[in-house]
């Protein structure tokens, strides 16, 4: 039966990967149909995929990487998604409980919240933009993980931490006259501070602001960047949520903290 499962949620990961993939794509390109009109096409050529050429991860495979039409190269972004994709879906359904409706809700709330994460990872990181479809199904997936999981109290709690989240942004925006940060983040910041709650937020957030430091001075050292160039800090607010969620705990212990 876990074996069984493995595979299940492996192939569900896999299918959505590449519906990320197509979110990632249509919800940032000016100019192509909406995600939900008309059959994946070459982002390259616009030439229509066949099924055989659509198989998520497979097809990337068989046909080397390139388009079986223009045969120009195939975004490595594509075989990432869906392996991320996977790797998540199979991670959830296997270390949480889903033995009831009530606990497949939980599972399927925080699914959400992964793909959430990794269309936003990657939008912000190719497109310096963070969908706001993206955002607000974040916001939906964590309040329904919080309905589920915590008294409705805490529901509130973490309302006004995101709102408080958001408006600390809001203000570095303001001061910084929106230098290596947008609105994006600013909205971003509201559903990870319902997710997140206080205090793993100030986690993340330190996670984020860190990691982006020490990037952007490697990619100067390298000369990949220069002062004035903008990095995104979209990425880096994801890793921080998720690094937050996992290992706050730990992070305090490690300061002491408790």
């Amino acid at each position: 039966m876990e074996y069984l499962l493995l595979f299940f949620s492996a192939v569900l990961g896999l299918i959505f990967g590449s519906f990320l993939n197509v979110l990632i794509y249509r919800l940032n390109e000016e100019g192509v149909p909406k995600f939900w009109q008309g059959r994946s096409f070459c982002p390259r050529c616009k030439h229509t995929l066949s099924w055989e050429d659509n198989i998520p991860l497979f097809s990337f495979l068989f046909l080397g990487g390139k388009c079986r039409h223009c045969h120009k190269k195939i975004s490595i972004q594509y075989p990432i998604v869906e392996l991320v994709s996977t790797s998540s879906t199979v991670a959830l359904f296997v270390s949480l409980p889903h033995s009831n409706v009530t606990e497949l809700l939980i599972v399927l709330c925080y699914w959400i919240i992964f793909l959430s994460l990794i269309v936003i990872f990657f939008s912000d990181l190719k497109y310096s933009l963070i969908p706001d479809e993206m955002v607000v199904t974040f916001i939906l997936g964590s309040l329904g993980a919080l309905l589920l999981t915590t008294p409705l109290s805490n529901v509130g709690f973490n309302l006004i931490v995101g709102l408080l989240s958001s408006l600390a942004l809001l203000l570095i925006v303001i001061a910084t006259l929106g230098r290596g940060m947008g609105l994006g983040d600013v909205k971003f910041a509201v559903p990870m501070g319902i997710f997140l709650g206080f205090p793993r937020i100030l986690v993340a957030f330190w996670m984020a602001f860190v990691g982006g430091g020490i990037v952007a001075l490697l990619l100067m050292i390298l000369r990949r960047k220069g002062m004035k160039d903008a990095i995104p800090l979209g990425p880096f607010l994801v890793l921080g949520t998720v690094l937050a969620f996992l290992y706050s705990d730990f992070f305090w212990q490690i300061l002491g903290v408790r």
